[in-house]
C-alpha cells in the first residue's frame, strides 16, 4: 500500500458506485461472481454481500450466463438513439462558430450564432437532420457554449 493507509483504499469511490468501474473490469468482476456460484457453490447473497452489490443483479448475472453464455456478462452499450452527430461534423462546427460568421453563410451579418442555425446549417452542410438542442449539447461537451468569437450561442 506504499504511504496509503488502508481505510483510504477501502474508501475509493468506485467501492461505492459500480457505474464508475470501468467496464472490462465490471465484466471480469461479473464473470469471478457468476464462477464463484456456478462452480464454487457459492451462494448468490454471499456473492453480493463480498461484491457490495444487491443481490438481484448477481441474479440477472446468473440469468444472463445460463440462458446465452459467458459473453453474455460483458458490459453492454447504453440503450439510446444512435450519435447523429459524428466527430467530423463536431470538428466542423468548432471551425465554423471560432473561424466564421452566420453571415459569411448566407445569413443577416447581424444575426448570432445560435443552436437552431448551427442546426440548419448541419442540414445544409450534412444532410443530418438535428433539433437545436442537440447542437447545444455537443457545444457544451466541446466547451463552445458562451461567448465565443464575439458571437453569443443561445
Amino acid at each position: 500500500m506504499h504511504g496509503e493507509s488502508r481505510s483510504a483504499v477501502m474508501k475509493a469511490n468506485w467501492l461505492f458506485d459500480a457505474r464508475k468501474i470501468p467496464d472490462d473490469v465490471m465484466s471480469y468482476l461479473r464473470r469471478i461472481a457468476v464462477r464463484a456460484v456456478e462452480e464454487k457453490s457459492y451462494s448468490p447473497e454471499l456473492i453480493a454481500d463480498i461484491f457490495g452489490i444487491s443481490r438481484s443483479s448477481v441474479y440477472d448475472w446468473l440469468r444472463r450466463y445460463r440462458k446465452k453464455g459467458e459473453n453474455a456478462l460483458d458490459t453492454q452499450p447504453a440503450p439510446g438513439a444512435p450519435r447523429v452527430i459524428t466527430p467530423n461534423m463536431d470538428q466542423w462546427l468548432r471551425e465554423t462558430i471560432m473561424e466564421s460568421t452566420p453571415g459569411d453563410y448566407g445569413y443577416d451579418a447581424k444575426t448570432e450564432w445560435t443552436h437552431s442555425l448551427l442546426a440548419d446549417l448541419l442540414k445544409k452542410q450534412f444532410g443530418v437532420e438535428v433539433a437545436g438542442s442537440t447542437v447545444g449539447l455537443h457545444l457544451r461537451n466541446m466547451d463552445l457554449n458562451g461567448h465565443i468569437h464575439n458571437h453569443q450561442i443561445k
